[in-house]
């Protein structure tokens, strides 16, 4: 029987890899609700060099059976975030050991090419049902540090009252800068937040063809900015995904981020939110489906960042029980063998 091949990320392959990050979800129990559009405009927005940066890995009949993306960090970053996954049917014969192989050491490369600065980490995410991916993390040294709810809601019809002093409006073109300010600002002491470009950013939010402009709300404060919420497409025509939500400090704690977009009856919306190790109680009527999990090695003798009151972006989960259903790794990548690596499905950053 031949063996695999593989070769580098090209237009057109994003159906593909679609796919196959909707296989790992529903094989680990997860929510297959990854989109082309999505996957599109994350390897186009922060993916240096797809030539060099990615590796799909084909059968012998030219069925995609695994895949790596290693993105950059965004100037003065520091998180290479890694992407990828093998086929359910196609684990146990080494390819995962070989995607990570290959994400790590291209890794290393890209640390070294930007001269080796201190403080770089390697992350990714994989669910914890899926027991495959989590001893391959666990032979590399991952251990949890970090927790993620991840909760599903009905949609609401009806529009929920502002705040007071605050005026709500649907997202329109003309105030995408002042939206990249305030999440810039929103998310600057978030857990891990690194700062993107503006291009690649709205590359991946508000430029990307899964962007839902009707289901997302600006609240304003006079003319500025104080809080928003960006709605995206979901694989299932009846869920909607709620992937960013901030609050800017001065704003804080006077439910400025509030509510959910309206939407038709009978659908369905997801949000995740970054919570310490104990769980919390649901207070808005979303129904906690299940939580992920984030591991982060201390680097440098710099201590992780703590917990904010800045929502985290992220794709929602299925899971029925209120159990782990994914790990985030990252560890140091200069001189150091064990590095922790891995990858489901991406994520908006």
């Amino acid at each position: 029987m031949a063996d695999p091949t593989s070769r580098p990320y090209r237009l057109g392959d994003a159906a593909a890899l679609t796919a196959l990050y909707n296989a790992v979800e529903r094989h680990g129990g997860g929510h297959p609700g990854n989109t082309e559009d999505e996957t599109a405009a994350i390897i186009n927005s922060i993916v240096a060099d797809p030539e060099t940066d990615s590796r799909l890995v084909f059968s012998p009949d030219g069925e995609l059976v695994a895949a790596g993306v290693v993105a950059t960090p965004p100037p003065g970053g520091f998180r290479i975030d890694a992407h990828g996954g093998v086929a359910p049917q196609w684990r146990g014969r080494g390819l995962g050991r070989e995607v990570l192989g290959w994400q790590l050491d291209r890794s290393r490369e890209i640390h070294r090419a930007a001269g080796s600065p201190d403080g770089w980490v390697f992350e990714t995410n994989t669910l914890l049902a899926d027991d495959a991916a989590v001893r391959l993390f666990e032979r590399f040294g991952a251990a949890p540090s970090r927790y993620y709810f991840e909760m599903v809601a009905p949609a609401k019809d009806g529009p929920r009252p502002a705040p007071d002093g605050l005026r709500v409006q649907t997202y329109e073109p003309r105030f995408e800068r002042a939206l990249f300010e305030a999440h810039t600002e929103a998310f600057s002491d978030h857990w891990g937040h690194q700062q993107r470009t503006f291009d690649q950013w709205t590359g991946f939010t508000v430029r990307s063809e899964s962007f839902r402009a009707d289901l997302s709300r600006l609240a304003f404060d006079g003319d500025e900015l104080a809080a928003y919420v960006l709605s995206y497409d979901d694989a299932d025509p009846d869920r909607v995904y709620i992937g960013h939500v901030g609050t800017r400090r001065a704003w804080r704690r006077r439910r400025a981020a509030f509510g959910r977009p309206d939407r038709d009856g009978g659908a369905r919306q997801g949000l995740r939110v970054p919570v310490g190790r104990r769980r919390q109680p649901d207070r808005r009527g979303r129904r906690v489906r299940g939580r992920r999990l984030h591991d982060r090695d201390q680097v440098g003798g710099v201590p992780a960042e703590p917990l904010s009151h800045t929502m985290c972006s992220g794709r929602m989960g299925t899971r029925e029980s209120g159990f782990p259903v994914a790990a985030r790794t990252a560890a140091t990548i200069a001189g150091v063998d064990e590095i922790v690596g891995g990858s489901p499905t991406p994520r908006r950053p």
